[in-house]
């Protein structure tokens, strides 16, 4: 399916006509299957480029690697729905920096919450259903002191004309930055999570409006949930739990109750003051800061340039 030449020199020519000598490598995914094709080229622009920028030789075995490893993950069973994976994809392509968003996004598919930052956690929940019913672990609900849980919850309504899993890929990639190690990231979860139920995934579309004016978050401790403690011999619990007269939480109460968006602001300082050479003086202005909330969650979460 995917073949590859080492780097050698090569002429360029045209009409017989030598326009230029160069060291190239020559990667070819051989394939007459359209949709594998424009998974193929995707998954190059987002893993072989660095920055809009071709990775130096030095550094081109193990981009290679990864690409081999992303296909790899194409022939294993998937260990995600795909209606739960739109649901994540669906809240990063919302945020207002997906890069960051992208940085507290499960490490592993198989992760009990779908994003973190320490203790602070949101959970995406998507239905099909009339009513707003979801499936919970026990776990799910628990929240770590001083932490906490935000359950986003989502309705969804398969459409024709609606948004595939890829097409949110590509959506946040253009917002995150093609070929930064965020877009790496996101393609390396989507392979493992969708793994031979790739293209279905493709066809397989929600309506991206519904789902918006679907949105709710709730606080996890709201949620109704199994009577404890439980009996010692019961080690896991999984339940359905109805939402529709639960009270949901806002937007803005959300963010002052989870330190979850100051600890990603947190993560991305770092990276920043790392970027300048660590200076000994790096002001940082929350414009905007209302009661200061989050610039308390920012310093809750501790960065190293506040040291």
């Amino acid at each position: 399916m995917i073949s590859y030449e080492p780097p050698r020199s090569l002429a360029l020519s045209r009409d017989g006509e030598v326009l230029e000598t160069a060291r190239l490598a020559i990667l070819e995914c051989r394939t007459a299957d359209p949709q594998l094709a424009a998974y193929f080229f995707r998954v190059v622009d987002s893993v072989l480029l660095d920055n809009g920028r071709l990775v130096d030789e030095a550094r081109f075995d193990s981009a290679l690697d990864a690409v081999v490893t992303l296909f790899r993950a194409l022939q294993r069973p998937g260990v995600r729905s795909i209606q739960g994976l739109w649901a994540e994809l669906a809240i990063l392509a919302w945020a207002a920096d997906p890069g960051l968003a992208l940085s507290a996004w499960h490490s592993s598919p198989r992760a009990l919450h779908d994003f973190s930052a320490g203790s602070f956690r949101l959970e995406v929940k998507s239905t099909l259903k009339s009513v707003r019913e979801h499936t919970f672990l026990l776990d799910q609900l628990a929240s770590m002191a001083p932490g906490i849980t935000i359950v986003a919850s989502l309705m969804l309504a398969e459409a024709d004309d609606g948004v595939g899993v890829h097409e949110l890929v590509e959506q946040i990639s253009a917002r995150a930055g093609r070929g930064t190690e965020a877009t790496k990231r996101l393609e390396a979860i989507v392979a493992e999570s969708l793994g031979q139920s790739w293209r279905e995934a493709g066809d397989t579309r929600f309506s991206i409006e519904a789902a918006r004016r679907s949105l709710l978050l709730y606080q996890a401790e709201r949620v109704p949930t199994i009577p404890q403690p439980l009996p010692p011999a019961i080690k896991d619990v999984r339940f359905v739990a109805d939402l529709s007269n639960v009270p949901p939480t806002g937007l803005d109460e959300a963010r002052a109750l989870g330190p979850l968006f100051g600890a990603v602001v947190a993560r991305a300082l770092d990276a920043w003051w790392d970027d300048l050479g660590r200076p000994a003086r790096y002001p940082v202005v929350d414009a905007g800061a209302g009661p200061g909330t989050l610039a308390r969650a920012i310093l809750a979460a501790a960065p190293r340039c506040s040291a």
